[in-house]
Parts: C-alpha cells; sequence; structure tokens
C-alpha cells in the first residue's frame, strides 16, 4: 500500500513539473473507485434503516411468532396489562417509538457542520503554505490566486461529500438480489459521483490557475 500511494503521489508530482494535469485527475478517478467499500456500507446502512422505518409502521402484535401457544399467551397478557390492549400497543409502536427510533438514525447521519470538521485538517495545511508564500514575499495576484482556488475547492469538496452522502441514500435500496449485482449497483453509483465530481474539479482547477480573477470568480 506505501508503494501504492508513493508511485501515485510520484506519478502527479511528475506531471505537474510537466504542466499537465491529467496525473491529478487520473488520481482522483482512482480515489473514486477507491470508495467502492465505503459506498456499499453506506448502501446497506440505509437499506436497513429503511426495512426498520417500514417494519415499525406495520408492526402488529397479533402477528407475533412463538414456540408454544403458552409464551404468545403471556406475551399478549403482559402487554394489555402494561398498555391497556393490543392495539393500544400497536399504535405506541407505530407512533411514538417509531418517530424516537427515527430521530435517532437522523441523527446518527452525517450533518454539514461534521463534514465541515472533517475538512479542517486540510485547511490548516493551505494555511501553512499561505504563511509560506506571504513570508517568501510572493505578490498578491500569485498567493491571491491560489487562496481564492484552495478556498473554491475547499467548498466544492464539501459539497461533493454532501453529494456522496446523499446518493449513497437515494440509491441504498437494492435493485437485484443477488449479492454480486448488488454490488454491481454500488459500482454505478460510484461511477455516477465521480460524473458529478470530476467536471466541476475540472472547472475549478483550470479557472483558479488561469488568473487572479478566474480564481475570484470560482470562489464566488
Amino acid at each position: 500500500m506505501y508503494l501504492l500511494v508513493s508511485a501515485l503521489l510520484l506519478f502527479i508530482a511528475t506531471g505537474a513539473r510537466g504542466g499537465s494535469s491529467l496525473p491529478f485527475f487520473v488520481f482522483l478517478g482512482i480515489c473514486c473507485f477507491g470508495l467502492l467499500p465505503a459506498v456499499h456500507y453506506l448502501r446497506k446502512g440505509y437499506s436497513e434503516q429503511e426495512q426498520i422505518s417500514q417494519s415499525l409502521s406495520q408492526f402488529d402484535v397479533c402477528a407475533l411468532q412463538c414456540r408454544s401457544d403458552f409464551d404468545k399467551r403471556f406475551i399478549h397478557s403482559a402487554v394489555m396489562q402494561w398498555y391497556g390492549s393490543l392495539g393500544e400497543f400497536n399504535m405506541f409502536v407505530r407512533g411514538p417509538l417509531k418517530d424516537e427510533i427515527l430521530q435517532t438514525m437522523l441523527v446518527s447521519r452525517v450533518p454539514l457542520h461534521y463534514i465541515i470538521l472533517c475538512v479542517t485538517p486540510a485547511m490548516g495545511l493551505q494555511l501553512d503554505f499561505l504563511a509560506a508564500l506571504l513570508a517568501a514575499g510572493l505578490p498578491f495576484e500569485a498567493w491571491g490566486k491560489w487562496l481564492f482556488g484552495q478556498l473554491a475547492l475547499t467548498m466544492l469538496v464539501v459539497s461533493e461529500l454532501k453529494c456522496f452522502f446523499w446518493l449513497s441514500k437515494r440509491f441504498a435500496k437494492p435493485f437485484f438480489s443477488h449479492p454480486a449485482l448488488d454490488f454491481g449497483q454500488t459500482l454505478l453509483v460510484v461511477i455516477l459521483f465521480a460524473c458529478c465530481l470530476l467536471p466541476p474539479f475540472v472547472a475549478v482547477f483550470r479557472s483558479s490557475n488561469a488568473s487572479l480573477m478566474g480564481a475570484i470568480f470560482t470562489f464566488l
């Protein structure tokens, strides 16, 4: 893994010295396909959450299956003693209990401020690099172009991460029953994410490297 990452970084650096942005986008594409396990895991999690929601909406204690009739009668009698009737218990599970569980599921998802928090280490590195540019005495046109370009890329990364989670949730439900075909669905989601990711990155990369005004316009 170390050798692979080193080779990829060398590939990018070689392209950068040659003035070509192709290695960067090749590396970006490889990273997209590296998201396959994450997308598959997220799809599975979102699908299970949807199944839980549907099961709670259709809950019926009368459909309870037990090994013996004695156990079933015992459970029904306990429920009737606690909730008054089996119907009241069904309403409780389909209503307040379901809402509480769904609220817990919503909290467990990734909100926007968590995504912003995730990109703060990269922003710290950007600030270090900016300090180095200022210490070197570069003109505003040089460090300003870099700064606004990096800010635009950071905002784009945040937006793309939101898109990543949205696509995983939107296509969480398996279209195929076979595991291999379901993994193929995950691959299609990753390809769709790459199609949403690469064009904006290309536009931001080119405009921010063209001129200072291009970088400012991209940021705005």
